[in-house]
């Protein structure tokens, strides 16, 4: 019986939250498709995480998703709705905030935003990322999400109309959201264990932090036999994310002898180009170069310093949203012709769209998290072709710059 519904507003967001649940025992499925039937899984599933993947979309568009997953769950009976955001603060805060509460029909909306684990802390109401205020970090400089306040009451009232309110002290009277400061990592279990003294766990929203501290609040079922991973050899990354730390990540492996594949103009922007004999010789080429080798990325980005894809977008016309959508799908679609081609490697996929374009690709709706290898690098499996495949997600920024050496080391 479903105890607990986490709603994502992508997928890497989706797994690295699920994933605090599923390291602690927790029996726990992540879904891209939001509009399921919560009736129809099985009955030991008490975790379920939804992916509504509206993190790229409008205001109002994302409030109707969020608004008909939670109406649904509290028709369904679920008892604790956990409405997750992005740490970086990226998305439609605001608008999905006051979805769930609206949806709720409750009073109040607890709002813990800090992911102390990775330095990411609400102090007087602002987030700040690494001591600098998030929108003076990296995240205010995203080229799709950017992040322009720092304040939570800025980033909430720029998308909504709902109330407000920073810590305990004030008084609700009206239906509000209330935003919580966490400065360190035993701040996140006194903030829960207040809240659940005060029947306050019903409906919460936060980041992959919060929900670390729910399997012990909310007394779910926890199997502490640890799973055995049978590893396929070597390391196969996807990258789609444009964050100077994956970059960092990538230029690190690159250093220690990956091979490193910088996809052209034409493979990530011409919309059927692995369809084409050109792009189907590309995915022969690569395919024997990855049985050749275990250590290989695959990176959609440019050379620094150059403008390539920047004139091409311009000269084929497209907006920034058409762009960002083609090169997502095009990693996801070049990943899943080298699976046709037999390729069986553990796959670590950065960046949100493109684990999303991935799966679509390859028809995998569920995923079940098992761990977290590194913080912020969750390992997951699938099954695909009547086979089991490990895969490795992580959002854009997380991690340090040897993180790609480091997971290759763990597995």
């Amino acid at each position: 019986m479903i105890k607990l519904l986490i709603i994502a507003d992508d997928f890497t967001g989706a797994l690295d939250t699920g994933v605090q649940l599923a390291s602690a025992g927790a029996n726990v499925i992540v879904r891209m498709d939001y509009n399921f039937d919560l009736a129809v899984l099985p009955e030991d599933v008490e975790v379920v995480v939804v992916n509504t993947e509206s993190r790229h979309l409008g205001p109002g568009e994302a409030y109707d998703i969020v608004y008909d997953v939670v109406e649904r769950a509290i028709r369904h009976g679920v008892p604790h709705i956990y409405k997750k955001t992005d740490s970086g603060l990226r998305g439609n805060i605001g608008a999905e905030l006051s979805a769930a509460l609206d949806a709720s029909g409750r009073m109040e909306l607890d709002f813990i935003p800090a992911f102390p684990q990775m330095n990411r802390l609400t102090i007087a109401g602002v987030q700040y990322i690494d001591g600098i205020p998030v929108a003076n970090s990296v995240f205010g400089t995203d080229p799709f999400n950017p992040v322009k306040h720092s304040s939570l009451e800025d980033i909430i009232g720029s998308q909504s109309e709902t109330p407000v309110v920073l810590g305990y002290d004030q008084e609700i009277t009206t239906p509000s959201i209330r935003v919580l400061d966490i400065s360190s990592e035993g701040e996140l279990l006194y903030c829960g264990q207040s809240l659940a003294k005060m029947n306050g766990l019903s409906l919460i929203a936060g980041c992959a932090g919060f929900a670390s501290v729910l399997p012990k609040l909310l007394k779910l079922t926890l199997n502490e036999e640890k799973k055995e991973v049978q590893f396929h050899g070597g390391l196969l990354v996807g990258n789609g994310s444009v964050n100077p730390i994956s970059i960092a990540q990538l230029n690190q492996a690159e250093a220690d002898g990956f091979y490193r594949k910088r996809l052209s103009v034409h493979e990530k922007l011409d919309e059927y180009f692995w369809t084409t004999p050109q792009g189907r010789r590309v995915v022969e080429e690569l395919a024997n170069k990855v049985r050749q080798n275990p250590r290989v990325l695959l990176d959609t980005n440019d050379l620094p310093m150059s403008e390539e894809t920047s004139r091409y977008v311009s000269e084929l016309g497209l907006s920034r949203e058409t762009m960002r959508k083609r090169i997502s799908h095009s990693m996801g679609e070049l990943l899943k012709n080298l699976m046709d081609k037999g390729i069986e490697r553990t796959f670590l996929v950065m960046g949100g769209d493109t684990l999303q374009s991935f799966l679509y690709q390859v028809g995998v709706v569920q995923m079940r998290p098992i761990r977290e290898i590194l913080p912020g690098s969750v390992l997951s499996e699938f099954e695909w072709n009547g086979k089991t495949y490990h895969l490795v997600s992580k959002s854009g920024g997380f991690g340090e710059a040897d993180l790609i050496l480091k997971l290759e080391k763990e597995i």
